[in-house]
């Protein structure tokens, strides 16, 4: 199941299709991934240049208030351009912008958000910041998703190690 995640991103509507048919009860969150594809597939709205080249300029300019330290208007950025394009990227953004402002019930609507609408080129790090979130509060569920973030990230072919976390 290594690179799987990869792979997704190029598979065309039936490649999606046979291959979630085949996998039958797995991950659940893999399985909402292959679904959500599927749809992406079957409703392309916009052509993913037209989108490329949105999130570009969304992230060029809240890029320059985020090295300015102006996070809030970062985050002003990135939610009005969810209110216009609705890219679901965006609310890994929005939900990083409110990590930074150290809004954590935010961030986490937001994470969640992120995921619960399809989102997945991002779920290591989205898992590591839910991890973050509830680090202190829920000890528990916040190492539960970190484990979630080291899974996903060797999913995208990498690992990496958060010492807060480690025994």
């Amino acid at each position: 199941m290594e690179g799987l995640l990869k792979d997704i991103e190029n598979m065309d509507y039936y490649q999606t299709s046979n291959l979630l048919k085949s996998m039958g009860d797995m991950d659940v969150i893999v399985n909402r991934i292959l679904t959500n594809r599927i749809k992406h597939l079957t409703s392309i709205s916009s052509s993913y240049e037209q989108y490329a080249n949105d999130m570009n300029l969304i992230k060029s300019v809240a890029y320059e208030k985020i090295e300015e330290g102006d996070y809030e208007e970062a985050l002003n950025i990135f939610k009005s351009a969810y209110h216009e394009f609705k890219y679901v990227e965006l609310l890994y953004y929005i939900g990083k912008m409110y990590y930074k402002l150290h809004r954590t019930n935010k961030s986490t609507e937001y994470f969640r958000r992120y995921i619960l609408f399809g989102g997945y080129l991002k779920l290591d790090k989205v898992m590591h910041y839910l991890a973050l979130n509830y680090i202190n509060y829920n000890p528990y569920e916040s190492q539960s998703f970190y484990s979630s973030s080291k899974k996903y990230a060797l999913l995208y072919g990498h690992t990496f190690t958060d010492k807060r976390f480690e025994n």
